[in-house]
């Protein structure tokens, strides 16, 4: 509720409008004089007093209170008026100049807006105040966004500058693209180089890939799945090497496909030894036939058992017909099985060399004499 101060030192008027204040329920203080009065003016919202009452204190002038305190209103009340005193008190900040004699009707009329006017400008300069103070709140807060933010492109700098791998960010409506300076020095490029059209990554694919990558990249971006898949990339100096690349689907608020990222790694010599390796056992596969030699391998811990093509063949032994073991016993004659169940014996296994001739009726019932032996 607003509070209201009176200062008038005629006690019949005074009382008069006391009276009016406390029958519109309005809040208080009454004093002689702005000298008896020890409260603070932040706590007013309207003063009603004559003009004399200012006048006789520098300090409590019109003007050095509502310097003092925004928002203040002012009412000055007289029972002589005069032209003089009115224009005076208004142009020292007053809001009304009323005649207690013959307006003072007039005088609650105008005490109700004087009120309505002081809150109004209160809420706003406590609005303001919190406006600045949410402004001041906010900066801060953007400036530490900002230092975090800072921190985190610098953590992020020094990750892919130490990443053997390189990244990219793929604009799927523009079909632009961001790649790292690791990125471009995988392919043989400098960083100031750029490489950042969809049409410059389709060209860099293998002829012989480029179908198959291009199929995995749509339905990755359809169904917003993972992409991983390796294929072969043309260098700056047109030579091809081998990457394995994987990314996601980045999506906006509606589901729709946005951004493709994610990075590159060069896997050139691991696809090289591989293939490599794959010449080597179909040599080694095709020699083993030669010589009519099979190789086979059991991993005692997991109890894994490995055949080559060839051993299958000489046992006579389809593939997939169940436990490897059971199935070279009963080929072999019944006085050669004891020689092949010592021979796996994990029990008796130590480092040295073992061997066993045995003898393996074929399905046409023929007679094979076999050497096996294990390292």
């Amino acid at each position: 509720m607003a509070k209201i101060l009176l200062v008038e030192n005629k006690l019949e008027c005074r009382e008069k409008i006391e009276s009016l204040l406390k029958s519109e329920g309005l809040k208080f203080i009454a004093e002689s004089s702005f000298e008896k009065f020890n409260g603070d003016f932040r706590n007013i919202d309207l003063i009603i007093s004559p003009f004399s009452a200012f006048k006789s204190s520098s300090e409590n002038s019109i003007l050095s209170i509502k310097s003092k305190n925004p928002g203040i209103e002012i009412i000055i009340i007289t029972d002589s008026p005069t032209i003089e005193e009115s224009v005076e008190s208004l142009r020292a900040g007053a809001v009304d100049y009323i005649d207690i004699n013959n307006e003072f009707d007039v005088l609650i009329n105008s005490i109700r807006e004087s009120i309505v006017r002081a809150e109004l400008e209160k809420d706003t300069i406590e609005l303001h105040k919190n406006s600045e103070s949410l402004r001041e709140e906010l900066e801060l807060h953007i400036e530490k966004q900002n230092k975090e933010l800072s921190a985190l492109h610098l953590k992020f700098d020094l990750a892919v500058e130490a990443s053997s791998s390189g990244l990219w960010i793929r604009d799927l409506k523009n079909e632009t693209q961001w790649i790292s300076p690791q990125y471009k020095k995988l392919l043989g490029y400098e960083e100031d180089e750029f490489l950042d059209s969809y049409s410059d990554w389709l060209k860099s694919i293998h002829p012989d890939d480029k179908e198959r990558v291009l199929r995995k990249r749509e339905e990755a971006i359809q169904n917003s799945s993972p992409y991983e898949i390796e294929y072969r990339i043309k260098l700056k100096n047109n030579v091809y090497k081998w990457f394995y690349v994987r990314g996601i689907v980045l999506t906006d608020e509606d589901g729709i496909p946005r951004r493709f990222a994610g990075s590159i790694q060069d896997i050139d010599k691991r696809k090289k030894y591989e293939k490599l390796l794959k010449t080597n056992e179909s040599r080694l596969s095709y020699a083993a036939q030669i010589a009519n030699v099979g190789i086979w391998e059991w991993n005692l811990k997991q109890n894994d058992v490995y055949w080559s093509d060839e051993v299958y063949r000489i046992f006579g032994i389809e593939k997939s017909e169940g436990d490897l073991y059971k199935l070279a016993l009963k080929k072999l004659i019944e006085e050669d099985r004891n020689k092949f169940a010592k021979l796996f014996d994990i029990g008796n296994y130590k480092t040295d060399r073992k061997k066993a001739e045995v003898k393996i009726i074929s399905d046409e019932e023929r007679l094979k004499i076999c050497l096996l032996e294990h390292i």
